[in-house]
């Protein structure tokens, strides 16, 4: 918990995250706050590969953030200091863990949207990313400088596509090669940008109407500002700011900024509304499950480098402090802190402590992974830990040296360890050894990382989609794992209850045993051996969306140990496949398509082709826009397709949507 010197020391602390689509600008505007804040003396620029977040060799060589960077800086405001945790996240589709695990940390965000193409895919992802851990939001319209740029149309994106109340609390002066300031809706005074400065300038006469039209739009959600609305009187500034604070904390709507972070226009503002709006760490309520007075960390992201394992932690209640002993509640084992550092990108600065609300890293902790929870051992507990996409992609690969096979297997559950979206396995049927990932770029930058890191080189097939499998029905089945070979053997016996569950639930375990028919331990065995049974169905795939409950079982005072129900929990599942028969799921992709009108009947027809479903179709000037659902097998190299059909002027972005029956010709026999 915060004490109150706590709480004032934090009033004075955001962490916050720049999230957006691929190539909103988030870097750019990150860029730009790290010069403004003084962290830099020179601009970054994505294209020049010189930025300070985007520091591996695969973000400068691609202009694009693969790995989540954390910096801290400091702003001032109102003649107060403000520390800013800044955290730049991925845009791209296939490194959407980087922003869950920083969106499950973080105290507030940034969401940068184009203003000529409004809320894209990946948008949306992040949005709910936000939403499923909180976190309250303010949006910059980025590029409103850019042909096409339309403040009013993001508006209106917002409220369509996200569902929610924007608030626009600037008004832009001037689109595209015309934009050359902002009006502040709030103090009503209208700037011009010159360079980084913003120069105050007479007010256009709409103005009135716009801060109008805000009040109004507040006065929907926040009884105060109601009020003072009904009864026709003038809000004040700061009433009309802490109504704005108070709503975004709350999530009930979204301030909404503008402004063109690579022409250095809007980006003060900015970070005056990320201090205005967006919350302290003592604003943000404690997760339920920390006992009062616990020391509470959450592990949210594992890196390997030149000088060992660094763990990122945010810390939740307590103090973690260099030379101190941890309990990971989630492995029932005691850590020791060896150095505690705070990062600038790849610069590591030392310090001794971690408080309350803070966002630093651990060197020297050994057991500890992505998700896992901190804590003392008299206090024991776990914090929610985040939600991890299943793979759709999957490649054979094999070291070009055979006898690099077992170091390849290490790098790989290395990385693995780092990033919970890759998975290395075993294919069923061949034996060759494979890796499943987020896409292909995703599975890409892994395999230039492994050459980097380790000099290994890897012969890769072709890629292929990761299918699923599912149940048909409900079934119960009763096993028995008996052997005997001579002195002591082997014996288990167990009824399970298995049945399929909707879209999304993973696999549920339920122990309805009554009696202490299957001791306690035994009953984690047979879980064990029944998620070992998860990662072949009939068709050769990881089986998910099933439940599995234990009923009943028998034991054998001498030939019953843990390996046996292990075994038993594995084969009965196994049995259970067979018994109801599964189906094989396919991943969906959401596509989005922007094409000239003169291209839309052949860019229908190329998608209709590759079994896509269209959703819907809208148009902005001259540009049609298709959203299509369409499977991920469909999808391979569709990019330089579309290109070929539209003559290089058509662009797509696609984000994962849902699995799917996969059609019975794609069925291998069983």
């Amino acid at each position: 918990m915060f004490t109150r010197q706590q709480h004032l020391q934090h009033k004075y602390l955001r962490n916050i995250g720049i999230a957006a689509h691929i190539d909103a600008g988030k870097t750019t505007t990150t860029e730009r706050i790290l010069f403004l804040t003084g962290v830099t003396h020179r601009i970054g620029n994505v294209d020049a590969g010189n930025t300070t977040t985007d520091h591996l060799p695969e973000e400068k060589a691609r202009g694009i953030t693969i790995a989540a960077a954390a910096i801290e800086t400091s702003w001032e405001r109102a003649g107060e200091t403000y520390t800013l945790n800044v955290i730049d996240t991925p845009g791209h589709v296939d490194f959407t863990i980087e922003v869950e695990r920083s969106m499950r940390v973080l105290d507030g965000a940034v969401a940068v949207l184009d203003a000529s193409q409004g809320v894209e895919p990946q948008s949306e992802t992040i949005w709910l990313q936000a939403e499923r851990y909180g976190v309250p939001r303010i949006v910059f319209v980025n590029k409103m400088d850019k042909v096409g740029a339309d403040f009013a149309l993001v508006l209106q994106d917002m409220q369509e596509k996200l569902g929610v109340k924007p608030l626009a609390v600037q008004k832009p002066l001037g689109e595209g090669a015309d934009f050359v300031g902002v009006v502040d809706l709030i103090e009503m005074q209208a700037y011009a940008f010159e360079g980084l400065n913003a120069v105050p300038v007479a007010l256009p006469a709409e103005a009135t109407a716009a801060r109008q039209h805000l009040i109004e739009q507040l006065s929907e959600v926040h009884d105060g500002i109601m009020e003072q609305y009904l009864l026709g009187l003038e809000v004040p500034a700061e009433a009309l700011r802490q109504a704005l604070r108070e709503v975004t904390l709350k999530q009930q709507a979204f301030p909404v900024l503008c402004g063109s972070a690579l022409k250095d226009r809007g980006i003060p503002q900015l970070l005056d509304a990320i201090i205005d709006f967006l919350p302290a760490p003592g604003d943000r309520v404690l997760p339920a499950e920390v006992p009062e007075d616990a020391l509470s960390a959450l592990a949210f992201k594992v890196v390997t480098d030149r000088f060992g394992k660094l763990t990122f932690v945010r810390v939740y209640s307590g103090v973690l402090q260099t030379g101190a002993y941890v309990w990971n509640a989630s492995t029932e084992t005691r850590e020791r802190i060896n150095r505690l550092v705070k990062l600038r990108a790849d610069q590591e600065m030392e310090v001794h402590e971690l408080h309350a609300g803070e966002i630093g890293a651990i060197r020297g902790l050994r057991h500890t992974l992505t998700g896992h929870t901190l804590t003392h051992e008299e206090t024991p507990h776990l914090l929610e830990s985040l939600h991890v996409p299943e793979p759709v992609i999957t490649v054979a690969l094999e070291a070009q040296n055979p006898q690099d096979q077992e170091k390849l297997t290490a790098a790989l559950v290395r990385f693995a360890q780092e990033d919970p979206t890759l998975q290395p396995g075993t294919d069923a049927v061949s034996g060759r050894r494979t890796l499943s990932g987020m896409g292909e770029l995703h599975l890409e930058v892994t395999l230039e990382r492994l050459k980097r890191e380790t000099g290994l080189e890897a012969r890769t097939g072709a890629p292929q989609v990761a299918y699923r499998e599912t149940l048909k029905k409900s079934v119960q089945v009763a096993h028995t794992h008996r052997k005997q070979t001579g002195g002591k053997g082997q014996f288990a016996q167990v009824v399970l209850e298995v049945a399929p569950l909707e879209a999304g639930s993973g696999f549920v375990f339920e122990n309805q045993t009554v009696g202490g028919s299957i001791p306690k331990h035994f009953v984690a065995a047979v879980e064990k051996g029944a998620r070992q049974a998860l990662g072949s169905g009939l068709f050769h795939a990881p089986v998910t969306d099933l439940k599995v409950t234990v009923l009943d079982g028998k034991t054998h005072t001498t030939d019953s140990n843990e390996a046996s129900f292990v075994t038993a929990g594995h084969d009965a599942l196994k049995e259970a496949f067979r018994e109801a028969g599964t189906v094989l799921l396919e991943p969906v992709m959401q596509l989005e398509v922007s094409t000239p009108m003169g291209f839309t009947g052949v860019v229908l027809s190329d998608l209709q082709a590759r079994r896509g479903t269209i959703l819907g179709l809208s148009s902005r000037g001259p540009i049609q826009w298709i959203e299509a659902a369409v499977p991920l097998a469909e999808l391979f190299q569709y990019t330089t397709r579309l290109r070929s059909l539209t003559q290089g002027r058509a662009q797509a972005s696609m984000k994962v949507s849902h699995h799917h029956p996969a059609p019975v010709q794609l069925m291998p026999e069983t």
